[in-house]
């Protein structure tokens, strides 16, 4: 690797100026079982840069996001910490290298502090796309498919995400130019047919289902709170997701929620008191190209027996690709 690039990538990483001396002083191998401790840690082959000058992506549930640098290749790779990271560990190594998924690079765990190092999606998440707006529309439903692919694979699977938002969906485009979309944030994921309706999505609850908003807001007590049908909560955000993705424009009951004292509880209380014939009228004078609309009435219908599955999305939008390859 050529050591101008990799300090470019460094740089960054970082706000420091970082020299090629200082990079003559990382251990080119460090053993797998420990990381050491020197200018900044090395985990493998991954330089972690958690250097108090070194730029930090977020904190989240107590998990700490930075960067990490492969060494050998130059290329970035995003390194999470924590103490609670468990379960994240287990979903990334059970759908390890499948391109649907946010892929992991190496892990280690000391004294219960773990330090897990995963893929950069280099277009990042969508979100951002929404805002930007770099892809075409071909390449939104590929990435739509793609993601809904990762759904459906978990559902077999018997696991549900129950935090499938905007910015835990990404982009990574290869060096062929090839888009995917690519599901991340593992940390809620769950395994098993009842999940508990508590307050750990408190924060996110503009993308909880109906049926977890009537528990929340109804008060009930622990034992009484099962979803019983999670999976279908996972359809219900990812059609939040796709209305937004798709240009829907802004749904009544998601406006003005910033202005609110308790944002999270006003989401809850509004979602909890949805109207099917009403909301289903909404997304029909929305914005929404309208072969979109009988898709994403389906996925946000307020009874989640009536709502459609994961299986069922993805061959719609495998029938909605067709059409648009055709004009």
């Amino acid at each position: 690797m050529d050591e101008t690039k990799l300090l470019e990538v460094i740089q960054e990483c970082t706000t420091e100026k970082f020299t090629i001396e200082m990079l003559s002083h990382v251990p080119k191998q460090a053993p797998s079982n420990q990381i050491t401790f020197s200018i900044r840690p090395l985990l493998g082959k991954h330089l972690l840069m958690m250097a108090p000058s070194d730029k930090r992506l977020g904190v989240c549930r107590g998990k700490y996001v930075q960067y990490a640098i492969d060494l050998e290749t130059g290329e970035k790779e995003i390194l999470f910490t924590g103490t609670l990271l468990a379960g994240e560990l287990f979903f990334l190594k059970k759908f390890q290298g499948e391109a649907e998924f946010v892929q992991l690079k190496a892990s280690l765990v000391i004294d219960q502090e773990y330090y897990i190092v995963t893929q950069y999606c280099n277009r990042g998440d969508w979100l951002k796309e929404i805002i930007d707006r770099t892809l075409s529309f071909q390449e939104t439903i590929q990435a739509a498919l793609d993601v809904t692919r990762g759904v459906k694979r978990m559902h077999a699977e018997g696991v549900v995400h129950r935090d499938l938002k905007l910015n835990n969906l990404f982009i990574h485009q290869e060096k062929n130019g090839r888009i995917h979309g690519v599901i991340g944030d593992f940390n809620l994921m769950d395994q098993g047919k009842e999940v508990e309706a508590g307050s750990d999505l408190l924060g996110v609850t503009m993308c909880v289902s109906p049926e977890r908003a009537k528990i929340v807001i109804s008060k009930k007590e622990v034992g009484e709170n099962k979803l019983p049908q999670p999976m279908k909560e996972d359809v219900w955000m990812l059609g939040l997701v796709f209305f937004y993705w798709f240009r829907g424009g802004v749904l009544q009951w998601h406006q003005n929620l910033k202005d609110c004292l308790d944002r999270d509880m006003e989401a809850m209380r509004r979602c909890a008191q949805l109207n099917q014939e009403e909301f289903s009228e909404e997304l029909r004078r929305s914005k929404l190209p309208p072969f979109f609309v009988p898709l994403i009435e389906s996925m946000l219908q307020i009874d989640p027996e009536k709502r459609a599955t994961a299986s069922t999305v993805y061959t719609y939008l495998i029938e909605i690709a067709k059409v648009i390859e055709k004009v």
